[in-house]
């Protein structure tokens, strides 16, 4: 049994047809370009099984001639069960406690809670619903230079309900906050870096570095718009940063303490390196991130002194999050103004994305008014049924 990226196996299509395999599974296939899977399938493949959800997001596809005029965003698997290919579908979810699950009903009509799972799924004291619709009539605003949107009310109110729920016991790392737009993830990263320390230490616990730092060879492209550095196995096998020393580089957040090596790395500095794109430069740069306990202080729950690299409270756009999960997410919506106009949030897949990733708890903070009024219906059906339930106001 071989197992491989789909990258890597189109990579490689050469020695996999060399082995001869006679099963190919594909895993999350709805989420791969159908060129990938076609690169992989060897005269010798007798069986083709893919796995995934149609209904969720697409393929992602830069260029946006393919995607309108030849339609490269959709999968193999979406079009041959749009072509009436015989199928078999999931019925049974394991994540989301039903208040959440029960709200996907208009997209899978046919799909039942594993009770048995879900009913471990604790309520969060410091919310009073698991599903929550926070009204907010901040204002959006266009990136400059950019196609992103930040909404710097929705933002605020993300953070503040981060920090409570901390505040209130929730082990940061149980917490996701989940943008619409990346421009808006940078925005709520920032404001996080700045008050979470605080936060914590109020609690008897501190954030801190986790290990020495470590020397890298980077290339501008691999700095985030925040300014910090994010290591991925994606990233290391772009060839975007390798190590200088000996051993790999660790996946987790990053800040850039010198670039290039002996001069001390100013956001100036490291802007005009991230405009560079390719241009590699020596670099030092220390994970960020980790929870320690402070002299004293409790730990809190699942996060042992010392223990992982990533930031203690995971902020991801909704797209990058397919197929990840939580206890508890956040969702900032972005996008308010009087055109009702949604940008890609009027694609419905998104929405289902969003929602689907909460185990206990989903909170989405937005403007009600303008979602709903959109044309597509589903920010409709959705926002009307908390209304109906008393799950949406102003106030949480």
């Amino acid at each position: 049994i071989v197992g491989m990226t789909i990258s890597g196996a189109c990579i490689h299509s050469a020695l996999l047809r060399k082995w001869r395999p006679d099963v190919v599974i594909v895993e999350e296939a709805a989420e791969v370009l159908e060129s990938h899977i076609i690169a992989v399938l060897s005269p010798s493949v007798k069986q083709l099984v893919m796995i995934g959800d149609h209904q969720q997001l697409p393929p992602q596809v830069s260029e946006m001639v393919l995607k309108r005029r030849h339609r490269f965003d959709v999968s193999m698997m979406e079009r041959l069960i749009r072509n009436g290919l015989p199928h078999c579908v999931l019925r049974r979810q394991s994540r989301m406690h039903p208040e959440i699950s029960r709200h996907l009903g208009w997209m899978y009509p046919d799909l039942r809670d594993n009770e048995d799972a879900v009913a471990k799924r604790d309520p969060l004291e410091a919310l009073g619903s698991r599903v929550f619709f926070w009204a907010c009539e901040g204002t959006e605003s266009q990136v400059s230079g950019s196609t992103s949107y930040v909404n710097e009310d929705e933002a605020e109110r993300v953070v503040c309900l981060a920090l409570y729920l901390v505040s209130q016991g929730t082990d940061p790392a149980h917490i996701t906050v989940l943008a619409a737009y990346a421009q808006q993830m940078f925005l709520v990263r920032r404001k996080l870096r700045e008050r979470l320390p605080g936060c914590l230490r109020q609690l008897g616990l501190r954030s801190d570095s986790e290990g020495p730092p470590v020397d890298v060879r980077m290339q501008g492209r691999a700095i985030d718009a925040d300014l910090s550095v994010t290591v991925s196995p994606e990233v290391l096998q772009s060839s975007a940063i390798s190590p200088l020393g000996v051993g790999p580089v660790p996946p987790g957040s990053y800040a850039v303490l010198e670039a290039p090596l002996g001069v001390r790395a100013t956001p100036a500095a490291l802007r005009r390196l991230r405009a560079g794109g390719t241009r590699t430069v020596e670099a030092k740069l220390r994970r960020q991130g980790a929870l320690r306990q402070a002299p004293g202080g409790p730990v809190a729950t699942g996060s042992p002194a010392g223990a992982g690299a990533e930031p203690q409270i995971e902020v991801q756009t909704i797209d990058k999050y397919q197929g990840d999960e939580n206890d508890v997410v956040l969702v900032t919506c972005v996008r308010s103004n009087a055109r009702h106009d949604l940008g890609h949030l009027a694609i419905r897949n998104r929405l289902c994305v969003a929602l689907s990733r909460a185990r206990c708890a989903a909170v989405f903070v937005g403007n009600a008014a303008c979602l709903e009024q959109h044309r597509s219906g589903h920010w409709q059906k959705f926002i009307g049924a908390l209304r109906e339930e008393g799950r949406l106001g102003v106030a949480l």
